[in-house]
């Protein structure tokens, strides 16, 4: 599918914490959630998981300025739909 014909994206929220983002995804049910690696309150994998237990299905994009090796491997093994590096 190409971008252009997708629906309209629309941003919905932020979440400081992984406690938030977790409930912020219950009420809001969004398409897609950005995690960042190393969020407060457990990081984005930890997040990531606890969606994935409570039925929310989400594609999941995990966010880091890490090195990706490894990374990867485990991002694919958590069932994560994707892992970006941001380089600083």
């Amino acid at each position: 599918m190409l971008y252009s014909e997708m629906k309209k994206p629309t941003w919905k929220s932020a979440a400081k914490r992984r406690m938030e983002a977790f409930e912020k995804t219950q009420q809001l049910t969004p398409d897609l959630v950005i995690l960042d690696l190393n969020m407060p309150g457990g990081g984005g994998f930890s997040a990531a998981n606890r969606f994935r237990n409570a039925g929310l299905t989400p594609k999941i994009l995990i966010y880091t300025t890490h090195t990706l090796r490894g990374l990867e491997r485990m991002a694919r093994a958590a069932d994560r739909d994707g892992l970006v590096q941001h380089r600083i």
